[in-house]
């Protein structure tokens, strides 16, 4: 996977499944992409798999996988709180609240999260 700002090349790194989505923080410190494993059975996939990479720091190239994880509903988004500590991915049977700081997870089956979420700034 390479990352392009512009026209210019500024960061890459090696994944083990497909990119399907994905989602960048306010202040592009940190990619979040999710997909299918590389090895997955088509005719009835069973895991979305989801990384977390910091971007390079400037005069550098290769990002740096913070978090790694496996879900077994699918995911449909993901989202940044306002802090950057937590991150929320939105599956099939509801969300999973993700510590940054401890890489500890939490599951709520409901519709409503108890964190301020980044939104995308319109111009």
């Amino acid at each position: 996977m390479v990352v392009r700002q512009g026209n210019r090349d500024i960061g890459f790194a090696r994944t083990k499944h497909q990119l399907d989505g994905g989602n960048f923080n306010r202040e592009n410190s940190l990619l979040a992409v999710y997909g299918l494993p590389d090895r997955a059975d088509l005719v009835n996939p069973q895991v979305t798999m989801l990384t977390v990479y910091a971007l390079p720091k400037k005069g550098k190239r290769s990002m740096r996988k913070v978090y790694a994880g496996m879900y077994g509903s699918g995911v449909y988004d993901i989202s940044f709180s306002v802090d950057n500590r937590h991150i929320v991915v939105a599956t099939r049977f509801g969300y999973v609240t993700i510590d940054m700081r401890t890489k500890k997870s939490t599951f709520q089956m409901t519709d409503e999260i108890d964190l301020e979420l980044q939104e995308c700034d319109s111009k």
